[in-house]
């Protein structure tokens, strides 16, 4: 009987070992998998940040494209320009002077993201 109860104290601490073993594997897994998770939300939101900030710098290229064209009616674009420190691409301008209209595409680069656009028939002001 003395030997009956020292295995099923010996088995018992190998059930004990192993349950321990197996919960701290499943826990290590799933900080792995959260830690993975948190991660892809955050590049998924830091790329969501850069489309719209792109987006924006496109918009404002556009702005500052269109002052140098009523500033300088000769001006036709194909070059780089900097906005605070950010870059943005202006394509050669089509000028179509019957629809009184301008047209050009723009390239706006935040960070590694690269949004590229083109703005259609901007209405020439008399």
């Amino acid at each position: 009987m003395c030997r009956y109860n020292n295995h099923q104290n010996i088995t018992g601490g190998y059930t004990t070992l192993l349950l321990v073993t197996i919960i701290g594997f499943s826990f290590l897994v799933s900080i792995g998998v959260i830690s993975r998770e948190v991660r892809r939300a955050q590049d998924r939101s830091l790329a969501s940040q850069r489309h719209l900030e792109a987006i924006s710098l496109a918009e404002t290229c556009r702005q500052e494209v269109l002052v140098r064209f009523f500033g300088n009616a000769t001006y036709r674009g194909n070059e780089d320009i900097s906005l605070d420190g950010r870059f943005c691409t202006v394509g050669q301008l089509v000028v179509d002077a019957g629809a009184e209209a301008v047209s050009f595409p723009v390239s706006a680069t935040v960070s590694d993201y690269v949004y590229q656009t083109k703005f259609e028939n901007q209405p020439l002001l008399n």
